[in-house]
């Protein structure tokens, strides 16, 4: 069995135990260990063998229950957006925050 919230929790018993098999903390800003995925865990599941997560800040996959995990939307802007305001003034600008990913502003054909 598999959970997903702030780290992916698996269970090998039915769900009686759960062990993390994430950890979205890398200290002190360094290099991320091989069980690092970012929190928030909104999607989580098993395919072919692998597990596949989807965060709030993008897809990841591990071969392997969990001891290493790949970054699968590598050149893509995945993000959770929860506040969006658009200008009163300039209909071609729009800002918005998004979930531990900092602020977007969209500015006509050019973007921030």
């Amino acid at each position: 069995m598999i959970n997903g919230g702030i780290n992916i929790r698996m269970s090998y018993d039915g769900g009686s135990n759960w062990a993390d098999v994430t950890d979205w903390y890398c200290p002190g800003g360094g290099i991320p260990p091989d069980d690092y995925v970012h929190a928030d865990i909104r999607y989580a599941s098993f395919a072919g063998g692998d597990i596949y997560c989807g965060t709030n800040g993008y897809m990841a996959k591990s071969p392997n229950n969990g001891a290493t995990w790949s970054i699968l939307s590598n050149g893509t802007s995945i993000r959770e957006y929860y506040k969006l305001g658009v200008s009163q003034s300039n209909d071609d600008i729009v800002v918005c925050g998004s979930q531990d990913n900092g602020t977007s502003v969209y500015k006509g054909q050019e973007n921030e």
